[in-house]
């Protein structure tokens, strides 16, 4: 478990991406004078001069403008070394976009865990109710989607209704898409959805477990037992996107454990924690992906907090297991 922030070992700053690729260019630029390259020039607008090809007498294809020529062979070089660079690129480009989709969920977390404080100092420490796991476009239910934004001052699940303005519920405007996951008509994601909204972050759904308490009163961060460790809210899958081995395919709910924890970067996944800390989190480590593991094979580690696997607790008390993995329950 990493905390925020901190770069991971395959990505790159924004700035070392800028001095990557202007080191590329430079080498780019300089193989190119060498190459007689930087020899071809139009030479005034109204020039007409063509490009031709002729044998010469120890056998080359040449090609060039008037007198300023270069082989054939020297062409395909060029065209093999940008080719290469532009692959070199690639992963550099990845990382810069995965980087920025990093950043913007960590502030989305912080955003909410703020929510979470503001909402429980408001109702007796007592944390916002996780809601429906399916809540409809126009939802007015008191579902964490509704009141935490409430909190924040911005627009809650409530005020995005189909069709008027259902689209901008995707965007980075509000706290319930995190980009890096799918947008509708992407893969697998419905190009619309007149019925239901597709959460990419989700409230950890164990913390209210009938099971485990008495009264949703009850549900609150003095009872958190290990607040560092206890999943408040975590990124999860929607539609579209690859699941981890043993879970089942993802549909967006805005309740969830660890049989929606999805992989967005590189392996980890982003979690914010009862103590309000953003942390970035091995998704092997949230969801036993061993095939053996029986019951529990996709879901959350048995007991919670394992020191051979997992490292999150999903209860208000890691002693209390829950028990809805047994019946294969995904919320």
């Amino acid at each position: 478990m990493k905390i925020i922030p901190s770069l991971q070992k395959n990505e790159v700053s924004p700035s070392l991406f800028q001095s990557q690729i202007g080191a590329i260019t430079q080498s780019t630029s300089e193989m190119l004078r060498r190459l007689g390259m930087t020899r071809i020039r139009a030479r005034g607008r109204g020039s007409r001069r063509q490009i031709q090809s002729h044998p010469e007498s120890d056998g080359r294809t040449v090609c060039g403008i008037g007198n300023e020529s270069f082989t054939l062979i020297e062409l395909l070089v060029v065209i093999a070394i940008i080719a290469v660079l532009a692959a070199l690129l690639m992963p550099a480009v990845t990382n810069v976009r995965i980087q920025g989709n990093r950043t913007k969920g960590v502030s989305n977390f912080r955003q909410l865990a703020a929510g979470m404080v503001a909402y429980a100092q408001d109702n007796l420490n007592q944390l916002a109710l996780k809601g429906d796991a399916y809540p409809t476009w126009g939802d007015t239910s008191p579902g964490w989607y509704n009141t935490i934004p409430a909190e924040l001052g911005i627009p809650p699940m409530s005020s995005y209704t189909f069709p008027k303005n259902w689209a901008s519920f995707y965007t980075t405007s509000n706290l319930f898409y995190f980009p890096g996951s799918p947008t509708p008509g992407h893969g697998n994601f419905p190009s619309t959805d007149i019925t239901q909204p597709y959460f990419s972050v989700s409230m950890c759904s164990k913390l209210y477990d009938n099971v485990l308490v008495s009264s949703s009163s009850e549900v609150t961060f003095a009872n958190m037992k290990v607040p560092a460790e206890t999943v408040l809210f975590q990124e999860s899958g929607v539609p579209g996107e690859t699941t981890l081995p043993g879970q089942s395919a993802y549909d967006g709910q805005s309740k969830s454990y660890a049989t929606r924890t999805v992989s967005r970067y590189h392996g980890m996944t982003l979690v914010v924690f009862g103590d309000g800390h953003v942390a970035e989190v091995t998704s092997t480590n949230m969801v036993d992906t061993n095939a053996s593991a029986g019951k529990y094979y996709g879901k959350s580690f048995y007991p919670q907090i394992s020191g051979t696997g997992g490292s999150v607790s999903w209860t208000l008390n890691p002693s209390q297991d829950a028990t809805n993995d047994a019946s294969g329950s995904t919320d």
